[in-house]
Formats: C-alpha cells, structure tokens, sequence
C-alpha cells in the first residue's frame, strides 16, 4: 500500500484565532450600520472595511436603529475604547417649514417660565405660577356633552 504524500502546508494545525479586524484610522468615516446586537454595530464603511463599533455618549440607540432601517449613512470616529458612530449625515433636504405636524401618544411642552402659542392676533399664554391667558378677536367653544367652570371665584364684565 502506497503512502499518501501530505504537504507540510497540510500538516500545521489549523488556526483558532479569530482574523485581527484593521485598526480604524484617525478621523472621521462615512459607513452604512449593517447589523445590530445588544450595543454593539456592524458598520460597512464607505471603503468597503467592516467595522464593529459602540455609540458615543449622547447618540440615542433608536437613531442607529432608524439609521439601519433606511440605510442612512453614519459617522464613525477612532477612540481609545475603540470605533464609536458618532452620529448620521443628512444627506437629504430638510422639510418644508409651512407645516409641522407632530404625531404621538403624548406629546409634553416643558417651559421654565413661559409657553406661547401664537398665531395672527390670537395668543395663549401659560406661565409659571399656573395662569392662563387666552387673547384674541373672539372664542367659540363646541362642547359635545357639559362644559363645567371649577373656580373660586368667576368674574363675568
């Protein structure tokens, strides 16, 4: 029976190490987040380089999460801890400013001292102290049950 010649490139033990991914050099990188997993980022950066990556403090988890969904281009920087996506680009234009329409289950306005609503003549001024103005030319109100008034006191001229 003839032996089997084995090269000595098929006899070295195989290697358990994982690849070394490159070091992310300094500066900022364009990428595209491809996967996401408890924290941590897959990121395909605009030279084709695979990156794993953590969010810098501040950036907000469902901002990396709308940026993996519509394939929004992000920022990614070298730290010591290693890549960080420091944000996303706009790469598109903003929104009309004629109408802003904010949808959502509850929407809450924090002032120090004062909001404003205004529009024309008509003005609604809440303040601090938990006094409410209302001004303008006149006020309907369309109520389709009770309209009850809890005061202390009101004054009608």
């Amino acid at each position: 029976m003839a032996k089997s010649k084995v090269s000595a490139l098929e006899r070295r033990p195989r290697s358990t190490r994982a690849a070394t991914v490159p070091a992310l050099a300094p500066g900022l990188h364009a990428g595209t987040i491809e996967l996401a997993l408890k924290g941590s980022y897959r990121v395909r950066l605009a030279t084709g380089e695979l990156v794993k990556a953590a969010l810098a403090t501040g950036v907000d988890a469902a901002l990396a999460a709308e940026c993996l969904k519509q394939r929004r281009t992000v920022l990614v920087s070298a730290t010591p801890r290693g890549p960080v996506i420091l944000g996303a680009l706009q790469v598109t234009a903003s929104e009309s400013r004629e109408r802003l329409r904010l949808e959502a289950k509850d929407i809450e306005l924090c002032a120090e001292t004062t909001i404003s609503l205004r529009v024309g003549k008509s003005l609604v001024l809440v303040d601090e102290h938990g006094v409410i103005q209302m001004v303008g030319e006149g006020m309907t109100v369309r109520m389709a049950k009770n309209v009850r008034v809890l005061s202390a006191n009101v004054e009608l001229p």
